[in-house]
């Protein structure tokens, strides 16, 4: 992921992520200004590969890029490995613990009843 370029609005922002988009680029735009700690509205090409393609659409809004996506189908993607990753650095460590604790009270009740 690349950074395009930071907006001063927020609606200008908008503007090049819809084109992009439109087009078969997947951006991501940050909400609040801060990449950096510059001001603005920063927006990153997500396919770094596609970096030229995004430069050469906000000069000539018709170029085509050479490989176009769905940017919709790409955030799903994204967002259903971010689920995926949750899942495995959040649940399965829980479960270990829940584990460990059960086999200490189980130790510690048969300890007790000796």
């Amino acid at each position: 992921m690349k950074l395009l370029d930071t907006y001063s609005d927020s609606d200008e922002a908008d503007r090049v992520c819809s084109l992009l988009e439109e087009k078969g680029i997947p951006v991501f735009r940050q909400n609040v200004g801060g990449y950096r700690r510059s001001p603005g509205f920063p927006v990153f090409v997500c396919l770094d590969p596609q970096m030229e393609d995004a430069r050469t659409i906000l000069k000539f809004p018709s170029h085509t890029p050479a490989e176009p996506m769905d940017a919709k189908q790409f955030h799903c993607e994204v967002e259903a490995d971010s689920m995926k990753l949750t899942f495995n650095y959040l649940f399965v460590p829980c479960l270990v613990i829940v584990v460990v604790i059960a086999i200490l009270l189980t130790a510690i009740y048969f300890l007790a009843a000796k």
